[in-house]
């Protein structure tokens, strides 16, 4: 198995560095090995190989096999993906929690001041690991509705990322509506695109042609416009809008791209 670029940046999104992440995958390959076949299947130094084994020990990854020679092997890969979100929602959560401080020693000092009536704001979120935190507090904010127009890759991210605050706001009767590239086997979407699937306030399209302007229209209120789909997960910038007109220009494409687009036939999940 040859380690993919794709399958590296994945678990260094995550949380891992790009050696540990090569480190982790060529073992995953070989399903146990020694230090230095690690080191000549990865082309990491010896002596860095097992500092990179030792830190993947640490957080869980990798176990230690007691022989002669000493040999390594990973955790499933399940168990790994599990372990490295939740600990990116730990992070989140602490970040979060030092956040709602923040805003609490400045909160009310301008209430006296504040316009009756919201002003339309056009507002430029830069990318660097800001992409997915707006994308959470659009699925916790949401009210009635969130249609979205997104390429194939995001909407898989996106559903892995932040699961829970979908299973959520679908609960408080928020409709979604999903327009995004078809995949080549729509059955092997993962079992938590399926699961959303089964929601009636869910539905997925297919687009005849990729998204060029990946965007979400949140309430018919707002709108956010990633503003290039083919950049990295977390890296464009993205333009946020309550500009009414520019919310209807865009609730007026997303009507019509709708319309064009195919009805996903995801199969159901088998009864439990």
């Amino acid at each position: 198995m040859q380690v993919q670029g794709e399958e590296v940046q994945t678990l260094t999104e995550l949380g891992l560095t790009v050696s540990q992440a090569k480190v982790y995958l060529e073992l995953l390959a070989l399903e146990k090995a020694t230090g230095k076949t690690l080191s000549k299947r990865s082309k990491v130094a010896r002596q860095e190989a097992y500092r990179i084994l030792a830190e993947l020990q640490e957080k869980g990854l990798v176990e230690k096999i007691i022989a002669m020679p000493t040999e390594f092997k990973p955790i499933p890969i399940e168990d790994c993906l599990h372990i490295l979100i939740e600990r990116k929602k730990s992070e989140l959560s602490e970040t979060e929690k030092k956040a709602a401080r923040l805003l609490q020693r400045f909160k009310g000092k301008n209430s006296k001041n504040a316009p009756q009536e919201e002003e339309s704001q056009f507002i430029l979120v830069p990318g660097k690991g800001a992409y997915f935190q707006r994308t959470r507090k659009v699925f916790e904010n949401a009210q009635t509705s969130v249609d979205a127009v997104t390429t194939l890759k995001r909407f898989q991210s996106i559903t892995l990322i932040l699961d829970e605050e979908l299973k959520k706001a679908l609960k408080r009767g928020v409709r979604m509506q999903i327009i995004t590239e078809k995949p080549e086997d729509e059955n092997s979407l993962p079992e938590r695109i399926k699961a959303l699937e089964q929601d009636p306030l869910y539905r997925i399209r297919y687009a005849l042609t990729p998204p060029l302007a990946p965007l979400m229209i949140i309430d018919n209120k707002e709108v956010t416009i990633v503003t290039s789909a083919s950049a990295d997960l977390d890296e464009s910038p993205t333009l946020c809008s309550n500009n009414p007109n520019l919310v209807a220009v865009f609730r007026d494409y997303f009507e019509k791209a709708w319309t064009a687009a195919i009805e996903a036939k995801i199969k159901p999940l088998p009864q439990e």
